[in-house]
Order: C-alpha cells, then sequence, then structure tokens
C-alpha cells in the first residue's frame, strides 16, 4: 500500500513541475518572461518526485540526475522558445 501512494505522490508532484515552466506574461508590453523562480520550483518538484521514485525502487539515482538535467534543459529551451516569439 506504502508503494501505491508513493508512486500516487509521485505522480503528483509531476503536475505543478511542468505547470512552473510556463512563463508567467509580463504586464509591460516591453517586458521578457522571467526564467526563474518557476524553473527553481519546477526543479525542485521533480526532484522530489525522482527521488520518491528512488525511494520506491523504481527508479536509479544515476537515471534520477540525468532526468532532473534533462529537465532542466527542456526549461531553458521553453524559455528561449518563448523569447524568440516576442
Amino acid at each position: 500500500m506504502l508503494r501505491v501512494a508513493l508512486r500516487i505522490v509521485e505522480v503528483a508532484i509531476l503536475i505543478p513541475a511542468f505547470g512552473l515552466l510556463i512563463p508567467s506574461v509580463p504586464s509591460e508590453a516591453d517586458a521578457q518572461p522571467a526564467l526563474f523562480p518557476g524553473l527553481a520550483f519546477g526543479i525542485v518538484c521533480v526532484a522530489i518526485s525522482l527521488g520518491l521514485a528512488c525511494r520506491r525502487g523504481a527508479e536509479s539515482w544515476p537515471i534520477a540526475v540525468i532526468k532532473v538535467l534533462m529537465f532542466i534543459g527542456f526549461g531553458w529551451l521553453l524559455h528561449e522558445r518563448v523569447l524568440m516569439s516576442q
């Protein structure tokens, strides 16, 4: 039962992680959307989710670190794409 609960929490934490990657719309026309703190909170959420997966035994630590690095790259790429469209 604990493994099922950890899996549910693990997936539930990923929802805000990807939601925080969406840049906020600046209130001024010439202002650029900020990369932080949304990406930082998203990284923390992904790290917690993958930490729970490692605790559950479904993930190894080296692969979890690679996934966090990929998430950081995805967040930065998304931010750059938003800046290109302005």
